[in-house]
């Protein structure tokens, strides 16, 4: 098997692989973003009904150092995925001939991509979850490009996979 089910044997997932990873960063995301809304009213009501100082003020250092912590979670998990989407390309034993196909079927990437952005902009934007979604700065640049970093990083594999033709 191979990434999300995929038979190693079958060519050609790489759009349905593209469009399952965007979809699972946006998910990462929106979930960072509630859990520290969760986290946020949670934290009110447990502090108050803690006696020790101790227990106050490590409920207080975790819920202080919660966004940044997923954040750069995100980010480090996106620049990672990046680096292995580049690497991978040098072990595809593709022809050339197949780039115009892939192209055509970045276009479902892009889509995906553009319509993901939209919605969690639109999430984001929304009164009661745009003060929490302010401590994730990563985030929501990222998703908020998240259609130009997936043009760049096509452009990247592109590049990768031409000069991967040219030194044989």
């Amino acid at each position: 098997m191979g990434l999300f089910g995929a038979k190693s044997n079958k060519r050609g997932n790489a759009v349905i692989d593209g469009a399952t990873l965007v979809v699972l960063f946006v998910i990462f995301g929106l979930a960072s973003i509630f859990g520290y809304m969760i986290f946020d009213d949670l934290n009110t009501n447990i502090i108050g009904e803690f006696s020790d100082q101790e227990a106050k003020d490590t409920g207080e250092r975790l819920h202080a150092t919660f966004p940044g912590l997923m954040d750069g979670l995100f980010l480090f998990a996106f620049i990672l995925f990046v680096i292995f989407v580049v690497v991978s390309v040098f072990f595809l034993d593709t022809h050339p001939v197949f780039f115009i196909i892939s192209v055509v079927m970045l276009l479902g990437v892009f889509v995906a991509g553009m319509l993901l952005s939209d919605s969690f902009g639109e999430i984001m934007t929304d009164g009661d979850v745009a003060p929490y979604a302010d401590e994730f700065p990563k985030i929501t640049w990222i998703m908020s490009h998240l259609v130009e970093l997936i043009i760049g990083i096509s452009f990247l594999t592109m590049i990768a996979l031409f000069a991967k033709y040219r030194s044989e």
